[in-house]
């Protein structure tokens, strides 16, 4: 905005070009954010696609009589060129009150389609299923979500847009299944008002909310009317720029009057039009500065939320840009005072753009490496004469051994790798092991043993917890907890485990479902090199398919409750939800109990008469000093040993649980084939006839799958998101790709990711200082 520097009178007259009329703003022609998406020849794909079809269905099309494999084949052929996304499949239904729509023409799913040839036309009929409509039925209350498709270059792209109810609604059904959509998406953007969204509480408490859930990268502000902007608050702005332009406006005022008087309409036309390049000026300024500051005020108060990163602001003045788009030309007098670009739009539209990309490539990349190669096996597979009488079951038995190796190997490594996390990040905490044990010494011995006895024997006789207002007892005026005073000692040492052990699991956690994909793919490879038939193999894959979400799933639920109880672990043992049931009391109580209970021993006295080798309260703090501050068995050594105790036992058993589920996925699915009726079915002379047509085109499909692949190389597969798939590892290699394997790639990722940010950091202050 403004980055041009500002003419005087002389200066501004020798700009003739801006006097010319411009032609309206071409969205269409707008540079697009470097991606390789954008570099891939999708043209030259879908012709390469297009081909293996028709060389295909040249042969199978109008065949009668065709087998069930060949049937298949010319049935896939036909869907080569579809390229399908593998996000996840939308969740939603759309319509849920039949009895409120009647009067609609509905599917059998309950949703009513409207179709009209513009966006104004269409939404004159469903008016009703969005707000109160006077003389018709209102549906919207009961409207679960309206869906609008266009044609527009964004959606082609596979963008979805969902609008959603603003914050603060009082429907908590409604704001809970918004809130139920927020977490599906992948970026939240959230608009508010230039005016007041530095301080609007709904906006900063959404922002929140969404870089509390997705990250400070996946959520968008966007500061709307930026250009709102009255003549008073115009005026009230001061400072060197503004005084500058009030000075030469005043001037050209005056100069306008004298011209006025001299009858010159030429110079009169020349002022007019530098005074209203000074008001634009002043207000693009204006502008600037206010986007400037309200970005630095919302992005201080997010950043406290995150370290990993940013919000995004985006500054937008959709008035100032529909003027830029209306007409076929826009005359001088008639421009706003920020350009296009200055409007923010084009830069919202190059963001959208850009956010299905990677999806985008990584479909291409998918299905030019997997599915492409994938079906020309299987072309090879049904033109290759040989015995296919293999079955399910041999396959169930493949699958079995594979299974069972895979997942005891993983479980096995699984063990392994907590229990190094459990070590390495408990030797963080006993670093200072000498420095909480001193803290503790002072604690005991200068502060609980000094204590008066009525105030010590309370203590101990409540369990090192009495409440403000339960005793008059000297030194219990205010709330005394010693289990809190013990979990503040070790506090910053279980903090920094947490630190150290809860990254290791997010380590963990991107890593698994790699690992799970590397499974799924080597069965896949095994059914597709099984002896069976192509029928047979087909439905086995197709029942198989379901199983690597919920491979994926079962890991990342194992690793979701990992996290929790690592969570649960570090308040135990901090007292920070101050709960009563904690680590602390576990082996304080019995402390507690004892003391209370203990006495000296009695003396040899006169009989009648009690006398104890030493004073009772003396020996009861002997007795408490002793149970916390004994070397062999230091209160903060039992605490450490409890507490990775309970962390070894918890990752333990997790990983037991959740791969017993895993086994019996995979005995479910092995029970299903075992089950499965063959498939058997002859090959007549026709499918013969076909078959030797078919293979007389397998070298031209394959010289064509790889022209599809030097396409990829081409659009620059340097994209890091793009080829890091499972899919497209080279298994052919001495690399094992194991737990171990992606532990690394995940973590070589993520030290990438910091240095980026840090770079981003360091050039961001740059271009502002």
């Amino acid at each position: 905005m403004v980055s041009e520097p500002l003419f005087d009178y002389k200066e501004f007259q020798a700009q003739a070009h801006r006097f010319k009329p411009v032609p309206k703003y071409d969205a269409a022609a707008e540079t697009k954010t470097p991606h390789a998406w954008w570099d891939l020849d999708r043209d030259k794909i879908h012709a390469d696609f297009k081909e293996i079809s028709e060389r295909i269905a040249s042969c199978t099309e109008r065949k009668m009589g065709l087998d069930r494999e060949l049937e298949h084949v010319a049935k896939t052929a036909t869907k080569i060129s579809s390229i399908l996304s593998l996000g996840p499949e939308a969740r939603f239904s759309l319509l849920g009150c039949k009895e409120a729509m009647e009067d609609q023409d509905m599917n059998s799913k309950s949703i009513a389609m409207f179709s009209r040839n513009t966006p104004k036309e269409l939404l004159e009929v469903i008016r009703s299923f969005l707000s109160n409509v006077d003389d018709q039925v209102c549906l919207w209350p009961i409207v679960d979500c309206v869906t609008i498709r266009l044609n527009h270059p964004l959606l082609q792209n596979g963008l979805e847009i969902i609008d959603l109810p603003g914050s603060g609604d009082i429907n908590m059904s409604r704001a809970r299944h918004a809130d139920e959509i927020k977490d599906t998406v992948d970026v939240e953007i959230i608009l508010g008002d230039t005016v007041r969204i530095g301080t609007d509480e709904m906006v900063i408490s959404t922002a929140r909310a969404g870089v509390l859930n997705h990250g400070a990268s996946k959520v968008k502000v966007v500061a709307t009317k930026i250009d709102s902007i009255s003549d008073d608050q115009l005026a009230q702005y001061s400072g060197p720029v503004y005084d500058d332009i009030n000075i030469r406006m005043q001037k050209a005022d005056e100069d306008g009057a004298s011209a006025e008087d001299e009858d010159d309409d030429t110079k009169m036309l020349q002022i007019n039009r530098y005074k209203l390049y000074l008001q634009r000026f002043r207000k693009a300024y204006m502008i600037k500065e206010r986007a400037k500051s309200i970005s630095k005020i919302l992005g201080s108060t997010l950043q406290e939320l995150t370290y990993d990163g940013t919000v995004d602001m985006f500054h937008t003045s959709t008035a100032d840009y529909m003027i830029w788009i209306k007409t076929g030309k826009i005359t001088f007098d008639r421009q706003p005072a920020l350009s296009p670009e200055d409007t923010g739009v084009p830069a919202i539209r190059r963001f959208l753009f850009n956010l299905p990309a990677s999806q985008n490539l990584r479909d291409y990349t998918y299905h030019i490496s997997t599915t492409v190669p994938a079906f020309v096996e299987k072309l090879k597979r049904v033109v290759t004469q040989s015995d296919r009488d293999a079955g399910f079951k041999t396959i169930a038995d493949e699958i079995d051994d594979l299974s069972g190796r895979w997942l005891g190997d993983l479980a096995k490594m699984l063990h392994w790798t907590c229990a190094t996390y459990s070590k390495v990040s408990v030797e963080k905490l006993e670093k200072d092991n000498n420095a909480y044990k001193e803290a503790l010494r002072k604690r005991v011995q200068k502060r609980w043993l000094e204590l008066k006895p009525a105030a010590f024997n309370r203590i101990v006789k409540s369990r090192g917890n009495v409440p403000k207002g339960t005793s008059k007892a000297k030194g219990l005026e205010d709330t005394v907890n010693w289990n809190v005073e013990l979990a503040a000692i070790l506090k910053s040492g279980f903090q920094k485990w947490y630190a150290v052990h809860s990254e290791q699991l997010r380590k963990l956690r991107d890593a698994l479902p790699l690992n799970m994909d590397v499974l799924f793919h080597k069965t896949v490879a095994l059914m597709n090199n099984s002896a069976a038939n192509l029928i047979t193999v087909e439905k086995a894959k197709a029942k198989f398919a379901p199983m690597q979400h919920g491979m994926k799933s079962k890991v990342l639920a194992m690793m979701d409750e990992m996290i929790i109880e690592e969570k649960r672990l570090l308040h135990r043992a901090t007292l920070e939800d101050e709960r009563e049931n904690n680590m602390i009391s576990a082996i304080t109580d019995e402390i507690y109990d004892d003391v209370l209970a203990a006495t000296p021993e009695l003396k040899c006295t006169v009989k009648g008469k009690k006398r104890y080798v030493m004073g009772v309260l003396r020996f009861k703090k002997q007795r408490l000093e002793e149970h916390f501050l004994t070397a062999e068995s230091h209160f903060v050594d039992r605490v450490i040993a409890i507490f990775k105790k309970q962390l070894d036992e918890k990752m333990t058993g997790l990983i037991d649980k959740y791969f017993e589920r895993l086994n019996a996925m995979f005995d479910e699915f092995s029970k299903y084939l075992r089950d499965h009726a063959p498939v058997d079915y002859l090959i007549n002379p026709l499918g013969e006839h076909v078959r030797v047509q078919l293979e007389k085109h397998i070298v031209f499909i394959e010289g064509r799958a790889e022209s599809l692949q030097e396409h990829l190389l081409k659009a620059g597969e340097d994209e890091g998101d793009s080829t890091d798939s499972v899919e497209h590892f080279d298994d052919s290699g001495d690399e094992v790709h194991d737990l171990k394997y992606f532990l690394e790639k995940v973590s070589k990722q993520k030290r990438k990711a910091t240095e980026t940010s840090k770079r981003m950091v360091k050039r961001i202050k740059h271009e502002y200082d």
